[in-house]
């Protein structure tokens, strides 16, 4: 998958959640998904850095 068909799926995605939500109920899932994202991001990075020191010892 390309980053514009990211972008779009991304868009798809956040419609389809806010779907019928009340303002309370919206505010409270974008903040879920923030955490989320921002969980897959530091899990992403030490990953890649455990990778490199596994690669650098071989």
């Amino acid at each position: 998958m390309n980053a514009e068909e990211f972008v779009l799926l991304g868009a798809a995605l956040a419609l389809q959640i806010a779907e019928g939500l009340s303002r309370t109920e919206l505010d409270a899932a974008a903040a879920l998904y923030t955490v989320i994202g921002d969980q897959l991001a530091l899990i992403a990075v030490t990953r890649n850095e455990t990778a490199e020191k596994e690669s650098a010892l071989t």
